[in-house]
C-alpha cells in the first residue's frame, strides 16, 4: 500500500465453492492473514455453515453468486454479468480468483 494513502485496499477472494477441501482451506488461510492489512470480501457460489460462521466471526462480507460447476453458457453469462456489476459497485482494488470458474 502506498505510504501516502490511509485507505486500505479492497480485496475480493472469488471461489466457486466454499465447502470442504483444499481450495476453501487455502482461501480461508489467505483471508485470515490478508484481513490484517486489507478489506477482504468473499464472493462464492455454495458455502457451508462452518465457513459462513468463521467468515462472520472474522467480519468478512460474503456475496453469493450462482456459480455452476459444469459449463452452462447462458447461466455463465448471467453470472459473469452479475459479477461484473458487483465488482464495479464495490470498486475492488484486487480480485483474486480461485478454481476454474
Amino acid at each position: 500500500m502506498p505510504e501516502s494513502s490511509n485507505r486500505r485496499l479492497r480485496l475480493a477472494q472469488v471461489v466457486t465453492r466454499m465447502d470442504i477441501g483444499g481450495v476453501p482451506d487455502h482461501v480461508m488461510t489467505l483471508i485470515r492473514e490478508l484481513r490484517r492489512d486489507f478489506d477482504v470480501s468473499v464472493i462464492c457460489g455454495d458455502i457451508d455453515d462452518m465457513h459462513r460462521r468463521e467468515l462472520a466471526a472474522l467480519d468478512v462480507p460474503i456475496k453469493t453468486v450462482p456459480f455452476r460447476r459444469l459449463l452452462s453458457p447462458l447461466a455463465d453469462i448471467k453470472t459473469f454479468l452479475a459479477l461484473f456489476a458487483f465488482y464495479r459497485s464495490q470498486r475492488f482494488d484486487v480480485v483474486h480468483t480461485h478454481m476454474s470458474k
